[in-house]
């Protein structure tokens, strides 16, 4: 019985992920004018992702679980909302967490990759006047 608690915590992993995913999308596309800037706030937002995805499961697994042990406090004497509340509440606090803090992850990193794609873009010797 002590096993299936990595369900919840595989499906709120993957909620999060999905998440972060479906949230940020839209918004790098945004962040390229061109080809080359678009790259490079893709790849600045994979790197924000990695960076922040080891503090982002700690803290979920934080919040899970005391959105958990929450659950079942308001859950009172109902034995059936007991057993269901601590996984709910697990796989639902790290959903949430994980997919914020990915999310923060990528919009930083898509920043950062486009600002250096802006300034690699006009230290160009083409461009300079003269």
């Amino acid at each position: 019985m002590e096993k299936l608690i990595y369900i919840p915590i595989a499906i709120g992993v993957c909620c999060g992920a999905f998440l972060a995913y479906w949230t940020t999308r839209p918004l790098i596309a945004k962040f390229g004018k061109d080809r080359a800037s678009l790259r490079f706030a893709q790849w600045g937002s994979l790197i924000g992702a990695l960076a922040m995805a080891l503090p982002a499961f700690v803290f979920s697994m934080i919040a899970g679980g005391s959105l958990g042990g929450l659950m079942v406090e308001l859950a009172g004497s109902n034995d059936i909302l007991k057993h269901i509340g601590v996984p709910f509440g697990l796989s639902l606090g790290i959903a949430i967490v994980l997919g914020g803090g990915l999310a923060v992850g990528v919009i930083l990193g898509a920043l950062v990759g486009a600002f250096l794609a802006r300034a690699l873009r006009k230290s160009e010797p083409g461009d300079l006047p003269g």
